[in-house]
């Protein structure tokens, strides 16, 4: 058998750096991010608590008049 020696992979060895910046988050997707977050908050708010305070469970209906 040969005695050849592997080089040494340097990829291994070297740290990543992707090319993000400094760190953090972008602006412009925390700002997209928050927009989310308000337009959520405000749809439950506005149409899905009220029809689960009048239609949600432990509601009971009315029994109906026979006559």
């Amino acid at each position: 058998m040969s005695d050849s020696v592997q080089p040494e992979e340097s990829s291994d060895s070297m740290s990543v750096h992707p090319g993000y910046g400094d760190g953090g988050v972008p602006w412009y997707l925390l700002l997209i991010y928050l927009s989310f977050l308000v337009f959520f908050t405000w749809y439950v708010l506005e149409y899905q608590l009220p029809d689960f305070l009048h239609q949600g469970p432990g509601q009971v209906e009315a029994p109906e008049q026979a006559g």
